[in-house]
C-alpha cells in the first residue's frame, strides 16, 4: 500500500558544504526524523548510547548486530569485536558505553536506523556525503515504496 504522505529528504554534499546548515533555516516539522551521522557520532561520544525513542522504530538487539555484521564498513573499524559489549536497553537506547565508538560505527548505525525508518514507513531526511553506490540503492527501493 503506497502512503501518499511519505517522505524521504536527502541533504548530500562533500563535508563542510553547508548540510547541516540548511538544516538549520528549514522548518523542523517538514523534515521529519532527521539523521546526521556526526550529530549521532557526538551524541554517543558524550552519553555512550544512542536514545531512540523519538525515532518509534521497532527492533532488536538481534536486528541491531546482524545489521552491524553484514554492513561493509565494519572491516574499516578495529570494534568489530564489539558484538558481546553492544546492548539495546528497554527498547529505547542503543548502548555503546563499553565500545571506542568512532565514525565508521556511527555510519553503520546511521545506516541502520535509515533502514530501520524506511522499513516502518516513517517520513525522514538524511545527510550524506554520498561516497557509495548504495545510497543510490537505497533511494530507488525507498521510491519503489511510495516515498517521494
Amino acid at each position: 500500500m503506497i502512503i501518499a504522505n511519505r517522505r524521504l529528504r536527502v541533504f548530500a554534499g562533500p563535508n563542510g558544504s553547508g548540510k547541516s546548515t540548511v538544516k538549520a533555516v528549514l522548518n523542523p516539522n517538514i523534515l521529519g526524523f532527521y539523521l546526521n551521522p556526526d550529530e549521532i557520532e557526538k551524541e554517543v561520544k558524550e552519553r555512550g548510547y544512542l536514545d531512540v525513542r523519538h525515532l518509534n522504530i521497532r527492533t532488536s538487539r538481534k536486528n541491531i548486530i546482524d545489521f552491524f555484521l553484514q554492513h561493509p564498513l565494519l572491516e574499516r573499524t578495529e570494534k568489530s569485536n564489539f558484538i558481546d559489549a553492544l546492548q539495546f536497553v528497554q527498547n529505547e537506547f542503543i548502548d555503546f558505553s563499553d565500545i571506542g565508538f568512532n565514525s565508521y560505527l556511527s555510519a553503520i548505525l546511521t545506516d541502520f536506523l535509515r533502514h530501520k525508518l524506511l522499513e516502518e514507513g516513517q517520513s525522514f531526511t538524511f545527510e550524506t556525503v554520498m561516497s557509495s553506490s548504495d545510497k543510490v540503492e537505497f533511494l530507488q527501493t525507498a521510491r519503489e515504496m511510495g516515498f517521494r
